[in-house]
C-alpha cells in the first residue's frame, strides 16, 4: 500500500470520538429565559449558550450517578438480607 494514495491520514495523537458521540452542531437549544438571564450578566449569546449546555450536561451526569447509586444500594440491600 502506498501512503501517497491514501485519501486521509489518521493522527493517532487525536482522541478517538465514536461516531455515536458526535452531535450535530447547533443541536442544543437553550431555554430562552435562562439564556436571557445569563446574557443579562454580560455574557454574549455564544458564551451563555455554552455555559447553559455545560450546566445541563453536568445535571444529567449527577442524575445518572444518583440513579446508579440508588440501584447499587438496592442490590446491596438484597444481598445483605440473604
Amino acid at each position: 500500500m502506498n501512503i501517497k494514495n491514501c485519501s486521509s491520514i489518521v493522527d493517532f495523537a487525536d482522541p478517538f470520538v465514536p461516531p455515536s458521540a458526535k452531535k450535530a452542531k447547533g443541536s442544543f437549544v437553550p431555554n430562552d429565559d435562562a439564556l436571557q438571564m445569563v446574557m443579562g450578566m454580560g455574557f454574549n449569546k455564544e458564551q451563555a449558550t455554552k455555559a447553559l449546555f455545560k450546566t445541563v450536561s453536568e445535571v444529567h451526569k449527577v442524575q445518572l450517578l444518583e440513579d446508579l447509586s440508588r440501584d447499587f444500594g438496592k442490590k446491596l440491600q438484597k444481598i445483605v438480607k440473604r
